[in-house]
C-alpha cells in the first residue's frame, strides 16, 4: 500500500486475509508487507522480492499465498508482470488465493479472463491517477502555489491555510501537516538575499560562474548546509526563474519506470510574478542573455581568450584559466573539446609536464568500466536482479560487489599489486590485476571484504597468503557464488560460500555483513586482521570464536600455514586446533565441508 488513507491499508488487508484463513481452516505462518510503497514497479518492494526469493529457493513453510486482490501484486503498466509473479509461485508449488475477488483462482478460462482484465484495470488506474494528480498540480501552479521541492538558497517555504493566511515557515525537511494548506516561496534571511543579488550582478557584468564561486568561498560564505559554492550551483541559481518571482513547474517529465527527460520551455507550466522577487526581471534577463551568448560561441571564440593567456603568461594551466574573467570554465572546455590536452594542442601549447599518466588513467577507467559491464551482464543472464550505483553492484538485494584495477609493480624483482584505486564499500571486491605495462588483464582476485573486514594494501599472495585462494583467471569463476557451477573454478578451499550466505541473507532480509554477526565477535576479529598476527595477547576465551571464523571463511588449509595461529591454539585451545586440522583435511580431500 502507498498510503493509509484508502481501503488498501495493510491493517484492512490483514483483517480480510485473517478472516478468510479462519473460515477455511488455514493457519497464517508468515506475512509479507510493503508499507508505504508504490505498486507501479517492483523496485523498492522488498517484501514482494523476499516472497519470490523464498519460493524460488524452496525455503518456505507454506503451501498457499493469500492476497487481498489482483491489484496487490502491483499496478504494473505491463499486466504480464503481475502474471509472472503469480507464475513464480505456482512454479514453486505454491498456489495463490485472492480473498476479496468474486472469482475463484482455479485456472478455469473464466478466472483467467477476469484476472487478465483486473491486471489491465490496475495499471490503467495508476495511469489515470497520475494524469489527475498532474492536472491538479498544474491547477495549483496556476493559482501561485509551490508544488514540492526545496526552496533553494535565499528563499524559504511559507505555509498558508485554506484562506491564504500565513501559518509559519517550513524548515528544511518539514512538510505541511494539513492537506488543505498550501505553500508559497518567500525571501529568506537578508544576508542570503544580498548574496543572490550579488551573484546576478557579477554574472551580468561578465564574471564567470566559477570565478563567482571562488570569490564566495574565499570570503567564507557558504552554500546551504555549510557546503561550498561551485560552478554548477551558481549556474543553477542564475537560471532559475523563482528568483524573479515566477512559479515554474514541469521542466522535466518522467512517469512510472521511464527516465526523466527535459521538457521544452514552451511546454512548461508557469505563472509569472507568483512570489516576491529577489532580483529585478531586467537583471534576470541580462543573465539569461549572457547564457545564450555563451552557447552561441564558436570554437574560435572560446579558444581566443586562452591564446591571450598563453601570449601574456608564456604558459597556460587550469589555474590561469579559472582566474581569467573572459575564459570559459574548465569543465566547459572539457565537455566541449574532450579534455585540456586537446585544448592545449589547438592553441599550440606543449606542457612541460609528462601527461602520459592521464592516458594510463583513462585506460584503467576503461578496464574498470568494461569489467563492471561484464559482471553485470553475467549475473543478468542467469536471471538475477542487479542494480548499479557508481562502481558498486547490488546482487539479488542480498550482497554487493565492486571493482578496482591494479597494475603490476616490481620490487626486488618480485611482482606486487599495490591498491592505489580505493574500491567502493562492498561485500566482495574484484581486483583486476594487470600486467606490468597495463596492456592486458592477468587475472582476478575476488576479495571477500565482508569476511576479512579490510582491503589489502597489496593484492599479492606473497604479502597475504589468502589471496591465492581467491585468484582466478576468469570472471566465470563468479558463477561459483551462484551455486550453479563454473569452468575455471577456484580451489576447493576457496574463501567464502557466497551462494550460501546470499541465500541466508535473502531469507532474513539482511546484507552479508549483517548475517556474519551471527558469529559473536566475528567482525571485530576480522577487522583486527585475518592473519592473526597479534594472537599472543588474545584472551583464552577467543579460541572458539577464531575456530568459527576459520571454518566459516573456509580457510582451513591456508590458516593452518599461519604459525602464530597454530601455536596459539596449541597452547590455549587444543580442541579447536584438532577440529581445525580435521576440517582442513576434509576440505582438501573433497569429502565435505
Amino acid at each position: 500500500m502507498s498510503t493509509d488513507q484508502q481501503q488498501y491499508s495493510t491493517q484492512n488487508q490483514s483483517a480480510a486475509i485473517a478472516a478468510y484463513a479462519a473460515a477455511h481452516a488455514m493457519t497464517i505462518v508468515k506475512s509479507y508487507r510493503d508499507e508505504g510503497r508504490s505498486g507501479v514497479r517492483i523496485k523498492g518492494r522488498r517484501a514482494l522480492q523476499d516472497l519470490l526469493a523464498d519460493i524460488r529457493s524452496g525455503e518456505k513453510d507454506y503451501d498457499v499465498v493469500l492476497v487481498y486482490d489482483v491489484s496487490r501484486w502491483g499496478r504494473f503498466q505491463n499486466p504480464d508482470e503481475a502474471a509472472y509473479h503469480e507464475f513464480v509461485c505456482n512454479l514453486g508449488g505454491v498456489s495463490v488465493v485472492y480473498v476479496a475477488e468474486s472469482f475463484s483462482n482455479d485456472g478455469t478460462p473464466f478466472s483467467a479472463v477476469l484476472k487478465g482484465l483486473k491486471r489491465v484495470m490496475a495499471g490503467e488506474y495508476s495511469r489515470e491517477l497520475s494524469a489527475k494528480v498532474y492536472a491538479g498540480q498544474c491547477r495549483l501552479i496556476g493559482m501561485g502555489y509551490r508544488q514540492g521541492g526545496s526552496a533553494g538558497y535565499g528563499l524559504r517555504r511559507m505555509r498558508l491555510d485554506a484562506l491564504g493566511r500565513p501559518r509559519g515557515i517550513l524548515e528544511h525537511g518539514q512538510r505541511k501537516a494539513v492537506i488543505t494548506d498550501r505553500v508559497i516561496l518567500v525571501p529568506g534571511p537578508m544576508d542570503e538575499v544580498r548574496i543572490v543579488r550579488r551573484i546576478f550582478r557579477e554574472f551580468a557584468a561578465g564574471m564567470g560562474a566559477a570565478a563567482i564561486a571562488r570569490g564566495l568561498n574565499a570570503e567564507a560564505i557558504s552554500f546551504l548546509d555549510g557546503k561550498s559554492w561551485n560552478n554548477h550551483r551558481i549556474r543553477a541559481l542564475l537560471k532559475n526563474a523563482k528568483y524573479v518571482g515566477d512559479n515554474v513547474f514541469g521542466r522535466t517529465h518522467g512517469s512510472f519506470q521511464l527516465p526523466r527527460v527535459n521538457v521544452p520551455e514552451d511546454a512548461w507550466v508557469m505563472r509569472k510574478s507568483s512570489f516576491k522577487p529577489l532580483v529585478s526581471r531586467q537583471l534576470f534577463l541580462k543573465a539569461r542573455e549572457r547564457f545564450e551568448q555563451m552557447a552561441k560561441k564558436s570554437d574560435e571564440d572560446v579558444l581566443s581568450p586562452l591564446r591571450e593567456i598563453l601570449a601574456r603568461e608564456g604558459q597556460i594551466n587550469s589555474r590561469l584559466i579559472r582566474e581569467d574573467r573572459q575564459a570559459v570554465s574548465v569543465p566547459t572546455l572539457v565537455r566541449r573539446f574532450g579534455g585540456l590536452r586537446h585544448v592545449y594542442r589547438l592553441i599550440g601549447f606543449t606542457p612541460k609536464k609528462n601527461l602520459a599518466y592521464a592516458d594510463a588513467r583513462a585506460h584503467f577507467l576503461g578496464v574498470r568500466e568494461s569489467t563492471m559491464a561484464d559482471v553485470k551482464a553475467m549475473f543478468e543472464q542467469v536471471g538475477l536482479p542487479v542494480t548499479r550505483q557508481g562502481w558498486r553492484l547490488q546482487i539479488e538485494h542480498a550482497w554487493s560487489l565492486s571493482v578496482a584495477v591494479v597494475r603490476t609493480s616490481l620490487y626486488h624483482e618480485t611482482e606486487r599489486w599495490y591498491v592505489r584505486q580505493v574500491p567502493d564499500d562492498a561485500d566482495i571486491v574484484i581486483f583486476v590485476r594487470l600486467s606490468a605495462d597495463g596492456s592486458t588483464i592477468r587475472d582476478y582476485v575476488f576479495w571477500p571484504a565482508a569476511i576479512y573486514g579490510f582491503i589489502p594494501e597489496n593484492v599479492s599472495g606473497r604479502t597475504y597468503p589468502a589471496v591465492a585462494a581467491y585468484t582466478s583467471g576468469s570472471l566465470l569463476s563468479l558463477a561459483r557464488c551462484l551455486g550453479r557451477g563454473s569452468v575455471d573454478a577456484p580451489p576447493l578451499d576457496h574463501a567464502t560460500d557466497i551462494h550460501g550466505l546470499a541465500q541466508r541473507c535473502r531469507k532474513r532480509g539482511q546484507s552479508i555483513s549483517e548475517a556474519l554477526i551471527i558469529v559473536e565477535g566475528f567482525l571485530e576479529l576480522a577487522k583486527e586482521g585475518a592473519n592473526f598476527g597479534a594472537l599472543e595477547n588474545a584472551p583464552e576465551g577467543d579460541g572458539e570464536t577464531i575456530l568459527r571464523y576459520v571454518l566459516l571463511s573456509r580457510q582451513g588449509s591456508v590458516q593452518l600455514e599461519n604459525a602464530a595461529l597454530v601455536c596459539w591454539l596449541a597452547r590455549h585451545h587444543q580442541a579447536a586446533l584438532t577440529v581445525l586440522q580435521w576440517a582442513s583435511d576434509d576440505l582438501l580431500t573433497g569429502m565435505g565441508g
